[in-house]
C-alpha cells in the first residue's frame, strides 16, 4: 500500500473525487498455484470510500478501523479522530 496522497493527475478525468479528495493506491502480486508472480493487481481507493465502508461496517461489527498517513494523520475512523495526527506512541 501507498501513502494517501491527493489525486493531482486524477482530478481533471474523473469528475467527482468526493468530498476528500484523497487515494490510497495498494497493489497485490497475482501468483500461479506454483507461486509464481504472474502479474500485479493496482487500484486507486478513494477515501471518502473507505470513510463508507467503515462507517457500514461499524452497524456489523463493534471493531473501529483507523487509516493513518504516513504522519500519522487520522483519514478514515471516528469523526471525534478525522483530520487529527495521532503522535506515534498512540498508533503504535
Amino acid at each position: 500500500m501507498g501513502d494517501v496522497h491527493e489525486a493531482k493527475l486524477l482530478k481533471s478525468r474523473i469528475k467527482d473525487l468526493g468530498q476528500i479528495g484523497l487515494l490510497m493506491d495498494i497493489a497485490v502480486p497475482v501468483r500461479l498455484s506454483t507461486n509464481t508472480v504472474t502479474g500485479v493487481l493496482a487500484a486507486h481507493l478513494m477515501a471518502d470510500w473507505l470513510i463508507d465502508v467503515n462507517a457500514s461496517m461499524q452497524e456489523a461489527s463493534p471493531v473501529e478501523t483507523l487509516i493513518l498517513t504516513a504522519k500519522g494523520q487520522v483519514i478514515v475512523g471516528p469523526p471525534v479522530l478525522m483530520g487529527h495526527t495521532l503522535d506515534e506512541p498512540t498508533f503504535a
